[in-house]
């Protein structure tokens, strides 16, 4: 017969067993469980992996792209500017031929125009496509006895930035001259708001002021007009109006001031350094 002892411990070593099985079983749940999740992940991952391998091809082949029509596009644009500077080149050739061919022209301008001509097709273009240009000299006091007449034609047909300046002020338009009278010789001095020629008016000689700034002109013009003086200096008229002359620097000489010396006993000389002498007692300056 079993005694009580043995009955509980054979109890005790069945639970010990139910308790390893069951202990066995879980362990082998949970290491199926983690195998599955590995795989998972491993799985996702070499999803992902291809996923950005693909975008990462599709950019660079859209960057490719982008680069390689912008090339394109610049390329055909630099084709057309440079069509479109020939052309202009063509049409100012053409239309300074045009200038040269006619009547009245100076054959100094006309010697002057067709050098920088033959100097603008033989300037090659720079990096950057512009031409190599270089301002020609002169000299200031190489006597010239152009007249504002003899380029009025080239004036018009050089269409100048400046028109003829209108005002309603009766005190400026009482002053104006017929630019046809006044003639330049040549440079004599530079003064704070313009420069000072030698010049004629009907024959007389006179100075003649040019000014770029139009407030600059309508005060000296004012100024100007209430001098006069037997001895010294009398205002005689203005002419407003841009001018193509060798003698000037440019077409932006705008305005133009006349004065002269009245007495014939102070005549308006220049000396060798270039400057206005006035042989007067009192020097008065108005330029």
């Amino acid at each position: 017969m079993t005694s009580p002892f043995h009955k509980v411990v054979r109890k005790i070593s069945h639970k010990l067993d139910e308790y390893e099985a069951a202990v066995v079983d879980r362990y082998t749940a949970v290491g199926e469980n983690l195998t599955q999740t590995r795989v998972r992940v491993k799985r996702s991952l070499d999803s992902q992996e291809k996923k950005l391998s693909d975008k990462l091809e599709h950019c660079e082949a859209a960057i490719v792209s982008s680069y390689t029509t912008m090339g394109e596009h610049l390329t055909q644009t630099q084709e057309r500017l440079k069509d479109k500077l020939n052309s202009q080149e063509r049409k100012i050739s053409e239309k300074a031929a045009h200038l040269l061919s006619k009547s009245g022209v100076p054959k100094t301008l006309r010697d002057k125009l067709s050098g920088e001509c033959l100097a603008i097709e033989a300037e090659p273009l720079d990096s950057q496509g512009r031409v190599n240009s270089s301002k020609e000299s002169f000299d200031p006091q190489e006597p010239r006895k152009d007249s504002f007449d003899d380029q009025s034609t080239v004036t018009s047909d050089l269409e100048c930035s400046y028109t003829e300046f209108h005002t309603d002020d009766a005190v400026i338009n009482k002053a104006r001259i017929p630019r046809e009278k006044v003639a330049l010789q040549e440079f004599i001095s530079r003064g704070a708001f313009g420069k000072v020629y030698k010049g004629t008016y009907n024959g007389q000689l006179v100075a003649v002021k040019t000014m770029s700034d139009v407030d600059s002109f309508v005060k000296e013009i004012k100024m100007a007009c209430t001098m006069s003086h037997p001895n010294i200096v009398q205002f005689i008229g203005h002419i407003v109006f841009a001018v193509s002359d060798d003698l000037l620097d440019h077409l932006n000489d705008l305005v133009f001031v006349i004065h002269y010396l009245k007495n014939p006993a102070h005549s308006l000389t220049v000396s060798s350094s270039g400057g206005l002498t006035q042989h007067i007692t009192g020097t008065v300056e108005s330029f």
